[in-house]
């Protein structure tokens, strides 16, 4: 692994929260080299209505901008009276303000030279800020598809992605339809899926007795993790609780009802169906273990089309068997998992998961697993950085 150097990722959210692909990448990198997760600035009216709750709000401002998370993991979280706002002056001095703050807090770390690590495509501004000596660019999913993206944002968003991509040293992507759809803009755009923490899975495998909210639920099981919201087949899922109430279905995670608020509803409001919250992820893989299938279940749209599920490495790392929607990531697997496109095929592929005896079906899965870690994508990202690292300085010399 790459270790000896600094480095600054600029996230898209807070750190706090459901663990995603940045968590798991960044938490290992910390093991060799100093990170700095930069959370993303508030913006001006939250702060004001925030402010306007009273003295929590106040106290607010006087938050530290920087803390510790692990050894060599920090976190910067940009001050609440520097908010971003749309209008000069007051856009100009408070990033003004921002930037200096940040780059004081890189001085006390003694972050020099950082690699400087990216994760959406407004952030192209950012380079050259920092006297980096490398730039990233990580595309995790395809942003203009996102729910509620207009046709106008969408352009704004391709364009400023193909500005970017253009300017850094390095694009990372997680799927190979991304790769496809990425790669003519940088010659240096590679392919990198996500992964698994099986170190987690393996030590949940001691544990004998079920989370105990999940231990209270009856069997069957079936049990999806990660963020419930538009970007899942609600209306696939409702039909399936209704029609079978002697299963239970159990959803483990951060809620996000925009676009959706009718269906979660009608999911949440039925008896068979559970909500257990958002769990740590070192705590997830023994929900996983404790189930009896794994759902995948995407609605099929451009934004999926275009994802790498990290709980389809987590399901594959359980042995359990899995159910999903068609979408592309999980089409290389689909020997060892169910596929169904609509709610009578999921409503059987369930039914044939429940009946599986073969043991070896399930080794199968767990090795395929292992080829997936989380360790194992940090020692592929790493050698795309020595590499761009060693053409850099070829350039330079020459």
């Amino acid at each position: 692994m790459l270790t000896g150097h600094n480095f600054v990722y600029f996230g898209p959210g807070p750190w706090l929260g459901l663990w995603r692909n940045r968590h798991h990448l960044m938490s290992r990198f910390a093991h060799g080299n100093q990170v700095l997760y930069v959370e993303p600035p508030p913006y001006l009216r939250p702060v004001v209505h925030q402010l306007s709750q009273g003295w929590e709000g106040w106290q607010s401002l006087r938050n530290p901008c920087l803390s510790q998370v692990q050894d060599n993991l920090y976190v910067y979280h940009s001050p609440a009276y520097a908010p971003v706002s749309g209008r000069p002056p007051l856009s100009t001095i408070t990033h003004v303000i921002r930037q200096a703050l940040l780059l004081r807090a890189m001085q006390r770390l003694g972050m020099e030279q950082p690699i400087i690590w990216l994760s959406q495509p407004k952030m192209g501004s950012l380079i050259g800020q920092f006297h980096e000596r490398l730039t990233i660019y990580h595309v995790v999913d395809e942003y203009t598809a996102y729910h509620g993206v207009t046709t106008e944002m969408a352009s704004w968003i391709r364009l400023q992605e193909k500005q970017l991509m253009a300017r850094v040293d390095l694009v990372i992507v997680v799927s190979s339809t991304l790769w496809e759809a990425k790669r003519p803009y940088n010659p240096h755009t590679y392919w990198v899926p996500n992964g698994v923490d099986l170190v987690a899975f393996n030590r949940a495998l001691t544990e004998k007795t079920p989370p105990a909210d999940l231990n209270a639920i009856p069997e069957p099981r079936l049990v999806y993790a990660g963020l419930i919201g538009v970007r899942l087949d609600l209306t696939l899922l409702l039909a399936v609780a209704r029609r079978h109430p002697d299963w239970s279905l159990v959803f483990i995670g951060q809620v996000d009802d925009r676009g959706c608020e009718d269906e979660l509803a009608n999911l949440q409001s039925l008896p068979n169906v559970h909500f257990l919250g958002l769990k740590p992820a070192s705590v997830v893989p023994r929900y996983l273990l404790a189930c009896q299938v794994c759902l995948l279940p995407y609605r099929r749209s451009e934004e999926s089309r275009h994802i790498d599920p990290i709980k389809l490495y987590e399901g594959l790392a359980s042995g359990k068997p899995i159910v999903s929607t068609p979408i592309p990531a999980v089409l290389p697997y689909g020997d060892l998992i169910w596929l169904a496109s609509d709610d009578s095929e999921f409503e059987a592929a369930v039914q044939e998961a429940l009946a599986e005896r073969d043991d070896s079906r399930a080794a199968q899965r767990r090795s395929l697993a292992a080829e997936h870690t989380w360790e194992k994508r940090v020692e592929q990202i790493s050698t795309l950085i020595q590499s761009r690292l060693r053409d850099n300085k070829r350039v330079k010399q020459g």
